[in-house]
């Protein structure tokens, strides 16, 4: 139990600095436990939520560093658990760090709703304000990647009214992925800035690169490709800085894609190309099908211009 202890938190502290390999090897041995001490772990409601939350924040850490299947193998064993009886937080733990996995990393909303909203129904059910917190906003990006915007909108300011009382890192990460796909410019764009300033001041920073690529997107939105372009190249160096592939792909294919518009499709080629010979697999996830995608249009010589 003691390794267990140590190794999660040693995890936790690691990611939040942003030293992804670091904070897998430790949560690598702690999810290593024996059987018995798994099942003494979540019989106990004080601590039960601790071993699927290191499972689930393994999952993060793969993906991130660019190993999206072994990342889903280890949101597999998530499933797993919910397959036993679980404690209200354990539980809530599992379904946030399976939707967040599927919907947040991997793009696959399917069949996505129903979940989160069975999910949220009972840890409003069991009074878990945790859960009640971060399945909101699960359940609110959901909406909003089906079109129901308004509605989605509205489940994401109730809850980011009270994030106080919460991990606010995660929840505004979370939240201006929301409001980026909802196109909602100003809103998102404050939570956006209001997060790298507190990651500048010593904050969280697990999604450092992917604020500062959300941060471009906006900028985007709002006609500024100048500032665009600044937050996607230093989306770039973070992420680079931090081994951070799959945020490093994700800040590649936006500014690609600005780059190809301005003309300069060589130069947008030959960086996206880079870093998708970098992964080894994961081609069939989102991300990589659209890098693909970009990158077979930017080779395509009928339009192709003198960039």
């Amino acid at each position: 139990f003691e390794i267990f202890c140590a190794n999660f938190i040693s995890g936790l502290l690691a990611a939040d600095l942003g030293e992804y390999s670091a904070a897998r090897r430790h949560f690598e041995r702690a999810v290593r436990i024996s059987q018995q001490t798994q099942d003494l772990i979540i019989a106990d409601l004080n601590i039960a939520l601790a071993f699927p939350n290191c499972i689930g924040h393994l999952a993060i850490v793969c993906w991130i560093l660019g190993y999206p299947n072994q990342a889903l193998r280890h949101a597999e064993r998530l499933a797993e658990l919910l397959r036993q009886p679980l404690p209200a937080n354990a539980y809530a733990v599992c379904m946030h760090h399976l939707l967040m996995m599927r919907c947040d990393f991997l793009r696959d909303y399917r069949g996505a709703r129903a979940q989160a909203e069975e999910a949220l129904d009972r840890s409003t059910q069991s009074g878990n304000p945790w859960g009640m917190a971060y399945l909101a906003i699960g359940l609110g990006k959901i909406m909003l990647a089906e079109g129901a915007v308004d509605a989605g909108i509205e489940k994401l300011s109730v809850i980011r009214g009270a994030e106080a009382s919460y991990a606010q890192y995660l929840s505004s990460w979370l939240a201006a992925g929301a409001y980026l796909n909802a196109r909602r410019v100003a809103e998102g764009r404050a939570i956006v800035e209001q997060a790298i300033a507190a990651a500048a001041a010593g904050g969280s920073r697990l999604f450092e690169s992917d604020l500062h690529r959300m941060k471009g997107e906006f900028a985007l939105m709002a006609g500024d490709a100048l500032e665009a372009q600044v937050a996607f190249s230093s989306a770039i160096s973070i992420a680079r800085r931090q081994q951070a592939k799959s945020f490093e792909l994700r800040a590649s294919l936006s500014l690609a894609r600005l780059l190809a518009q301005q003309g300069s499709r060589n130069e947008a080629r030959a960086m996206l190309t880079e870093i998708y010979n970098w992964f080894t697999e994961g081609f069939d996830t989102a991300d990589l099908k659209d890098a693909k995608a970009l990158m077979t249009e930017l080779n395509d010589p009928a339009r192709t211009s003198n960039g």
